[in-house]
């Protein structure tokens, strides 16, 4: 589904790679173009919290037009932002810089890096190609010093990715999402070596 880039406030989060333009999402006036790319069972297949939202275009909608209100409203810079793709104007996924939350729904203050793309993008290198510009953003736009990834550990596809970002495997955690997820981290200007990570129990 095309859509068009917003000219509002959240043009100053506009970032862009080789193929895409990486923008905000906004709700409700994506939320259909949001919900073409969470209704596959595919991309929703190790996100249980989407896939129960992802009913209809209104009840996914209104769900992330919430919590991306409240993510902006602390002023911080994180966001999701949607991978349009330059030459149809088609959204074909989300890239994600937020922060983790704990068991207890609770937000920590380790931020995460987070992908999910449209199935027939899959394996095309878009995810990487936007991830690249995120952590870029991250690091020297946001000044973070660490930003970390968690995944399933049967998502083999987003591991790959990790891969390819170098980020560095810190096993598996508990800590996250109330689920048993594997640990990735890349950090700027530190030695990963010298650099504390969170616990992983």
């Amino acid at each position: 589904m095309k859509i068009d880039s917003p000219i509002n406030d959240a043009m100053s989060k506009v970032l862009e790679s080789d193929r895409m333009i990486l923008r905000p999402w906004l709700f409700p006036e994506d939320r259909e173009a949001f919900f073409a790319i969470y209704r596959e069972p595919e991309v929703t297949e190790f996100l249980p919290t989407i896939r129960r939202l992802a009913t209809s275009a209104e009840s996914l909608g209104d769900f992330f037009g919430q919590k991306l209100r409240t993510l902006r409203e602390r002023g911080n810079g994180l966001d999701w932002w949607a991978m349009i793709d330059r030459e149809t104007g088609e959204a074909i996924g989300s890239i994600i810089l937020q922060n983790l939350p704990d068991n207890a729904g609770n937000l920590t203050e380790e931020i995460e890096i987070g992908w999910h793309s449209r199935r027939d993008c899959w394996g095309r290198g878009y995810v990487t190609e936007a991830a690249r510009v995120i952590l870029e953003y991250g690091f020297k736009t946001l000044q973070l010093p660490i930003i970390y990834a968690v995944i399933h550990p049967d998502n083999r596809n987003s591991i790959r990715v990790t891969e390819r970002l170098g980020m560095r495997s810190m096993g598996i955690t508990e800590r996250y999402y109330g689920q048993e997820l594997r640990l990735f981290a890349i950090e700027t200007g530190t030695n990963a070596t010298e650099t504390e990570y969170p616990s992983t129990s």
